[in-house]
Formats: structure tokens, sequence, C-alpha cells
């Protein structure tokens, strides 16, 4: 019995330090890994527009946010009357919607090219609801304007790369 809990203690210690580890290393990958922050992307900036068209048949992209020590992440993406979107679940308790709507610049790998954008947060309520009605028949989760979960995220219109100040945000 003692041997039996000194091998499960063991193997719980080894599963443990592999996923430390992990997550460690992740932030050194040129992108996140899965669900995984990752570093900062590899890739120079691709030159030319942003195709809005070209991410409606996306399920997620990875953008890339911050200012001198950036870190990725995999996010889903909605095209809603041409315009690009992404939303944030739970945007107040992560630390990369705070980032994006103070400096409003993001760097978008999708398919293999990055593509500098600025981030414009949301605010409009008759666009939030639009935009998350179309998040939830893309993903086929509920949207309830109502429920917590639409309620706590924040949603971002991605655009062309700003001149260097936040975009507005109305």
């Amino acid at each position: 019995m003692a041997r039996a809990l000194r091998v499960s203690a063991i193997v719980v210690g080894v599963l443990f330090g592999i996923g430390i580890l992990t997550i460690f290393a992740a932030r050194f990958h040129s992108g996140p890994i899965g669900p995984l922050p990752g570093g900062p992307f590899a890739e120079a900036t691709s030159q030319g527009p942003l195709d809005a068209g070209s991410l409606a048949g996306l399920d997620t992209v990875e953008i890339e946010v911050g200012v001198g020590d950036p870190r990725t992440r995999t996010t889903w993406v909605v095209v809603h009357e041409g315009r690009i979107y992404v939303p944030a679940g739970a945007g107040e308790s992560k630390l990369w919607p705070a980032q994006a709507e103070k400096d409003g610049r993001l760097r978008l790998r999708a398919d293999g090219a990055v593509h500098e954008v600025s981030a414009r947060r949301i605010f409009d309520e008759a666009t939030r609801r639009a935009v998350l009605e179309a998040v939830g028949r893309k993903y086929e989760i509920e949207a309830d304007p109502e429920s917590d979960l639409v309620k706590g995220t924040w949603l971002f219109e991605l655009g062309a790369p700003s001149t260097g100040n936040p975009p507005d945000a109305s």
C-alpha cells in the first residue's frame, strides 16, 4: 500500500513537472501551443491588407498582444458584415484584452501569414448583440444577451494598423 502511494506520488510529480516545463517552454515558442499562451511570432509581418473573406471560414486565429514583452494567444474569429471581430470571453479577468484595449496594436496570424492590425473594443450594444449572435451561430453556442457569458465577453473589431494611437473606444 505504501509503495503504491509512493509510486502514485512520483507519477503525479513527474506529470506536474512536465506540465510546468511545457507552460514555460511555450513562452519561447513562436505563437501559442493550443490553449497555452506563447512567445512572439517569429515570422515577419506580411505586406498588404488583411482579407476578411479569408478569415470567415477559420475557426481560430492567433493574436500577438503586448508591447515590449508580447505574448500570443489563440482566439475565435468571426466576420460580420465584412468586418473582423475577435471575442474575449471573461475579458475583465484576462490580461490580453486589457492590453489590446489600452494599446490597440496587435499582430494576427492566420494560415501562416502575420498581419499588423488595430483592435478597437466595441461598446455599442446593437453591434455587440449582432456580432455575438454571429459568434453563437458560428460556434454553435448559446448567445443569450442576458447570460453572464455574453455580458462578460469583450469584443474587438480588427482593422488596418493605426498610426500609433489607440483606436477610438466607441
